[in-house]
């Protein structure tokens, strides 16, 4: 039986290996430099890395030696037009290893520097690119050479190869580990749709060092379980002038992704223009993504939702925001528009004053979205701009806010547009010799506030609230209703305790209750009455 098995998988091996065109064996590891590359920085390498590929096949490795290689053309990872291979190509790490894109490769190359199919792996490489230097001061846009995706990745996985029948139904997809990107317009670029088999998935993207000038990681193309880790965007490779322009919201985006579904980002930093850019995409099934332990920082924009209705979501955990954006006014930390959002245990963090809202929400007129924030922490010190705002259905509950007392406040701090809000169990830092809005509630609509503990801080509430509750809130007007009536099943029972500080009795309340009169607030005057069967209105306190 041994024997049996062992001759099979050699026959396997073997068929294999006289199936698939230019490779040297089943498995091959092919160093550059044997098929002509020079790592002088000077010559062109495209040709002799193509050869390469081509040598060690679709399972092979192609290894790229320490050095600066000078790369003019587009390296067919994938084989080539047709082929499709899902090859690996290997370099010595980022600090030793290095492809120099120069302004030559401009309209030569016409995917990308790098081609590949799914279930590629590339990994310990540094990308530099050549781009002009020049000073923005947040005028028009800079002319930066817009080279085409350092890796582009298209549709299919293996197509038309002697591994057709060995595993192109499998759900898999590719490995980018341990790079560096400096000054590149687009970095990872992964689209297509499922055209052909098999149902893409699994692509991994760890260790990557990010410093472009339009987007880093950009998906696309109903790609399943992407899985980010320690990506970090970041002015890479350049200049001063340079870095200012990245980190305007419309010069960068870290992460453009549409139809990419189970998309995971964790332990990543963001300092760029815009980190997120989360769109609908062209079947308006938008992204379902989360984020975990990822720090955005200064400058730094996050869009989520372009629009479009959409049934994708994203959500924050543990996660930081730091400054507001520069450059465009009127812009914020984060915008939602048309997809469910969720945040919790984040940290919003503004230190400088500027007019600026940390969230901003937009929604259908149907309200099938929800922004939902729990337990996260807003530190705005003095700045006068609204901690959450828009018409989204809201959900906000159990988060502190922190606002510098001394000040008088012209933006509320919970502004709710249009939509329905939970507003429950939050917090909020004393105000003491200022003033301002802790919620402002413009509509009568399905409303609950309550529970809401901000020391010398008002509540807005329109004139007509008979939709509204509210109640338990420590605040400075000390507003609660409860709109829309009160019914009581059964005895109201007091068993000899206050029912209210103001003066209220318990026989009041139990005589009231043995008559089945109805029990009510008076919001104008601040009056507890109820009435009895014969109409007549009785005067609590």
């Amino acid at each position: 039986m041994k024997k049996f098995v062992a001759l099979f998988f050699c026959g396997v091996c073997s068929v294999f290996a006289t199936n698939i065109p230019g490779a040297e064996s089943e498995a091959a590891y092919v160093n550059v430099s044997r098929y002509g590359a020079i790592a002088d920085d000077a010559t062109d390498n495209t040709k002799a890395f193509n050869a390469a590929i081509l040598a060690a096949g679709p399972t092979g490795t192609v290894y790229v030696p320490p050095g600066t290689y000078k790369i003019i053309g587009q390296i067919e990872l994938n084989g080539g037009i047709g082929v499709n291979w899902p090859a690996r190509l290997v370099g010595a790490g980022t600090k030793l290893t290095t492809l120099h894109i120069t302004s030559a490769s401009l309209g030569v190359q016409t995917a990308g520097t790098i081609q590949a199919a799914r279930g590629t792996s590339i990994s310990d490489l540094r990308f530099v690119y050549d781009q002009p230097d020049h000073i923005n001061n947040y005028g028009p846009p800079i002319l930066f050479n817009k080279y085409l995706p350092a890796i582009y990745v298209n549709q299919r996985f293996v197509s038309r190869t002697g591994l057709d029948a060995w595993g192109t139904g499998l759900h898999r997809g590719g490995r980018y580990e341990r790079l560096r990107f400096e000054a590149a317009w687009d970095g990872i670029t992964i689209v297509g749709n499922l055209v052909d088999k098999p149902l893409f998935g699994q692509e991994i993207f760890d260790d990557i060092e990010m410093g472009m000038l339009n987007r880093g990681i950009s998906l696309d193309g109903l790609t399943d379980s992407c899985y980010i880790d320690r990506f970090r965007a970041f002015p890479y490779g350049l200049t001063s002038s340079m870095e200012v322009a990245q980190q305007l919201p419309g010069h960068s985006v870290g992460i453009y992704a549409g139809r990419a579904d189970d998309l995971r980002c964790s332990n990543s930093d963001f300092y760029n223009g815009r980190g997120l850019d989360l769109h609908a995409g062209a079947a308006k099934n938008g992204p379902h993504a989360n984020f975990v332990n990822c720090n955005f920082d200064s400058f730094c924009h996050i869009q989520i939702g372009d629009g479009a209705p959409t049934v994708g979501y994203a959500q924050f955990t543990n996660c930081h925001f730091g400054n507001v954006p520069r450059g465009y006014a009127g812009d914020t930390q984060v915008t939602t528009s048309y997809m469910n959002v969720l945040f919790t245990g984040c940290l919003f963090a503004i230190t400088q004053p500027s007019p600026y809202n940390c969230i901003e929400t937009h929604s259908d007129p149907y309200g099938s979205h929800v922004v939902s924030i729990s337990n996260c922490e807003f530190t705005m010190n003095a700045h006068d701009g609204s901690a959450i705002t828009g018409d989204a259905t809201l959900s906000v509950t159990g988060c502190h806010f922190y606002r510098s007392d001394g000040i008088a406040y012209t933006h509320p701090t919970i502004n709710v547009t249009g939509g329905r809000a939970t507003i429950v169990d939050n917090q909020g830092a004393d105000i003491k010799t200022g003033s301002g809005v802790f919620l402002n509630l413009p509509t009568d609509d399905y409303h609950v506030v309550a529970n809401n503990v901000v020391p010398g801080w008002s509540i807005n509430f329109p004139a007509s609230r008979s939709k509204i509750q509210s109640f338990s809130n420590s605040v400075l007007n000390n507003i609660n209703s409860l709109g829309g009536g009160l019914t009581v099943e059964g005895d109201i029972r007091t068993e000899g305790a206050r029912v209210a500080s103001q003066g209220i009795r318990p026989p009041h309340l139990r005589d009231a209750a043995a008559r089945n009169d109805t029990i009510y607030l008076s919001i104008d005057s601040g009056s507890m009455v109820y009435k009895d069967e014969r109409g007549i209105v009785h005067k609590l306190y």
